[in-house]
């Protein structure tokens, strides 16, 4: 509102000439609200005297009204200290003569009580180091609605500055995009009114930089079942942490998972002596920063049982006759064979009695590669020559005769009266009445089997 003059430039009271004062128009009264942002505060409304007066000097007199017809009529003429009782609200101030109250002059002007900022705590904040190379971009406008709380982004604006004169003197603010370079770093979030700069706060927290941990990629672990084969084996899990760490030292810690899901989450962590449940099976493993676990990384691998040989265990026992040489062999299909004996093939010929063991070999093209192996024995008796000591002979008839041959000796032998055709059984029947030449010979065995 401009400056309203009631009469004339001079006044005229008794027929004597009397100053013309002027209300000069002055800048609004702007403060900051307390800390109850209720609206309201206290003014010194004695500070605008000067700038209405603006130099002038005489006899005049400076008052303060909140309406327009309240300053003409002198009526309701508002205290020094003032507290507004709306926002904005308009003042009205008069200059008059004392002498003449018919020579005044009227400006106006607002109150204003800003907004104040409030200081909300900032939490410290930890920052991964992705490359692990000193150095990680941060965007500092993402923790501005924290810094703001509930206050409005419309009312305030946030700052970050590294110094905290500079948060106060407002200079070298920082860019959204900060690169943080060292391991621990103040910043200063300077909180401001925008209608009203002079009303803000700051507060501070700490960026600290925690190295990233990687979690380098493993081999599968494969390992050969039991003789039962039933594909499910104890593995050590623990024995991958040292590839995965691969050198890196510090306060990191490494966990085994059963899914991607659990890992990021560093739930339902598996033991390290772990029984597969599946074959194969994926394993999921997290390294994480001790000090600030969302610093992680993750990766995997398989854990397989391979089958191992499914050959006859059993131990078997075979024959061989005195100086002579018999042919024993393992069960056929395989890979690799390794005798007790240094041979490596399927079969191998031996002349003297003895424990014989075979090692069954299946090599699995897997990476890594891995052999399964499975043993078989076989123990050789030797047969000596088997001496006659009786024949006893039965039905004495024409043509149903029969008798047996009882013979000493160690080993396992065969009969016949032909010595052509062999039986095991030392009883002949269905006989004719004749004469017959007994021949007793050594089994030999050309492949191992299970004997009673």
């Amino acid at each position: 509102i401009m400056p309203s003059l009631v009469g004339s430039e001079m006044c005229i009271r008794d027929r004597s000439m009397q100053t013309q004062y002027f209300a000069n128009p002055v800048n609004d009264m702007i403060v900051c609200d307390d800390i109850s942002n209720d609206n309201a505060e206290e003014f010194n409304l004695g500070m605008q005297n000067q700038f209405i007066a603006n130099g002038q000097t005489g006899s005049f007199s400076i008052t303060y009204y909140t309406s327009q017809e309240d300053a003409e009529n002198s009526q309701n003429v508002l205290p020094t200290n003032y507290t507004n009782t709306s926002n904005p609200e308009t003042i009205f101030a008069k200059i008059e003569h004392t002498d003449n109250s018919e020579c005044f002059s009227i400006t106006s002007f607002d109150l204003i009580v800003s907004e104040t900022p409030t200081a909300d705590m900032v939490m410290d904040i930890s920052v991964c180091d992705d490359f692990n190379d000193s150095q990680e971009l941060i965007n500092l406008s993402l923790l501005t609605d924290q810094i703001l709380g509930t206050q409005s982004s419309t009312v305030f604006d946030v700052f970050y500055y590294e110094d905290i004169t500079d948060a106060n003197n407002d200079t070298n603010r920082l860019p959204s995009t900060y690169v943080l370079q060292n391991a621990t770093q103040i910043i200063y979030a300077r909180k401001q009114n925008r209608e009203n700069t002079t009303c803000f706060t700051i507060v501070n927290f700490t960026l600290f930089m925690r190295t990233q941990y990687i979690a380098n990629p493993v081999s599968d672990l494969i390992v050969c079942d039991d003789l039962s084969n039933d594909g499910t084996e104890v593995f050590n899990l623990g024995i991958q942490s040292e590839f995965i760490a691969n050198g890196q030292t510090g306060a990191f810690s490494i966990t085994y998972h059963t899914s991607q899901a659990t890992a990021d989450t560093n739930t339902d962590a598996i033991a390290a002596n772990f029984s597969n449940e599946t074959n194969p099976q994926e394993i999921f493993v997290r390294i994480e920063n001790d000090i600030e676990t969302n610093c992680y990384d993750t990766t995997s691998f398989f854990i397989e049982v391979k089958e191992v040989p499914n050959v006859n265990t059993d131990e078997m026992i075979v024959y061989v006759c005195s100086n002579e040489s018999i042919t024993i062999s393992a069960d056929a299909g395989y890979d690799e064979y390794v005798w007790n004996t240094g041979q490596t093939t399927q079969e191998i010929t031996i002349t003297e009695a003895g424990l014989y063991t075979v090692m069954v070999i299946t090599n699995y093209a897997s990476s890594p590669a891995v052999s399964c192996s499975n043993t078989q024995t076989i123990r050789v008796i030797e047969s000596d020559e088997a001496i006659i000591t009786n024949v006893e002979i039965q039905d004495w008839t024409f043509n149903n005769n029969q008798f047996e041959v009882f013979i000493e000796g160690i080993g396992d032998y065969e009969f016949s009266i032909d010595a052509v055709n062999y039986q095991d059984s030392p009883v002949f029947t269905n006989l004719l009445a004749g004469s017959f030449t007994v021949y007793v010979r050594c089994l030999l065995y050309t492949s191992p089997s299970p004997r009673d």
